[in-house]
């Protein structure tokens, strides 16, 4: 423990900088350590966290340049990110009709649903580009059933 107290963590917001590159450089150990196995797996872990929200899904898209270089990396994140969306798309479609759900989205939800609906390509490319969490973002767009799956995968493509 280093004694800090939050007064000292707030005047100095770097301070726990080490923490991060020590997590980046345990993970580049566990990547050399993997092999050829590192992205795939790595790449499974990024689809999985497109339609579950698992913590540190930017994080994973930022180190993977660090992690694999740029090329692997690109060729990594990209294809995964775009997969997992559309897995998570598919399952809000199939989330909305059972019953029990509908009744637990509020309705500001609701609310967005429609003025997405009617908004077309632009405005989910658009949204596409915000930064909201991406696997709530994936489940609640599939939930809006005027959007068509191609135009998801294309706005999530290019976004």
């Amino acid at each position: 423990r280093s004694g800090c107290t939050h007064t000292t963590f707030l005047a100095h917001p770097f301070h726990n900088m080490h923490l991060g590159s020590s997590l980046i450089e345990r993970a580049s150990s566990i990547v050399e350590q993997l092999g050829p196995l590192a992205a795939p797996l790595y790449s499974l872990a990024l689809v999985v966290s497109g339609f579950i929200p698992l913590p540190g899904f930017g994080m994973m898209i930022l180190c993977s340049g660090f992690l694999f270089g740029f090329r692997l990396g690109f060729t990594v994140v990209y294809p995964s990110a775009v997969l997992g969306a559309c897995i998570a798309f598919k399952v809000g479609r199939s989330l909305t009709s059972v019953d029990a759900f509908q009744r637990r989205v509020p309705n500001a939800l609701l609310q967005l649903q429609g003025a997405l609906a009617d908004g077309g390509f632009t405005t989910l490319l658009m949204l596409r580009l915000t930064p909201l969490p991406f696997a709530f973002s994936n489940l609640f767009l599939g939930s809006i059933h005027s959007i068509p799956f191609s135009s998801h995968a294309a706005a999530t493509a290019l976004g």
